[in-house]
């Protein structure tokens, strides 16, 4: 093959660089530039998207390392809710099982103030009887003593 490019292949080259322009985002008039100018703006354009391209895989490698990070995070404070959650949960047991125990209190006592004044009740009553009794007694002796008297 000779050096000298024949006409279709110097028609495709020039294609060739029309659409590498173009993908440059160059406007493709009359190729001002010569191709080589053309081909070196295009390996410093792939050069600068291997270079982007290499800082956005790091920059997913880091964002991927915090994800996982932040998913060990979000995992620990969901246990520590969750252990938390255990907590509240026992104690709003222990309090149902107080206001239980306070209401079996309350009506213990409540019967154990009826009792005591059913007793009281009783006491007087039975005071009451006693001081009729005595009364009763002395009436019947001051009755006796009369009778006994000559």
């Amino acid at each position: 093959m000779s050096g000298a490019l024949r006409s279709s292949e110097r028609d495709l080259l020039y294609e060739d660089i029309g659409e590498l322009l173009e993908a440059l985002g160059k406007p493709n008039v009359a190729m001002p530039e010569s191709p080589h100018k053309v081909f070196r703006d295009a390996i410093a354009a792939v050069r600068h998207l291997r270079r982007m391209w290499q800082s956005a895989e790091r920059d997913l490698t880091y964002l991927n390392e915090a994800n996982d990070r932040l998913h060990d995070t979000l995992a620990q404070e969901r246990g520590e809710l969750e252990r938390l959650q255990a907590v509240v949960d026992t104690m709003d047991q222990r309090a149902c099982d107080l206001i239980e125990e306070r209401d079996r209190l309350r009506a213990e006592t409540e019967a154990l103030h009826r009792e005591n004044a059913g007793l009281r009740a009783e006491t007087l009553v039975k005071e009451q009887l006693a001081t009729e009794c005595d009364r009763l007694r002395a009436a019947i002796k001051a009755a006796f003593n009369v009778l006994d008297e000559p």
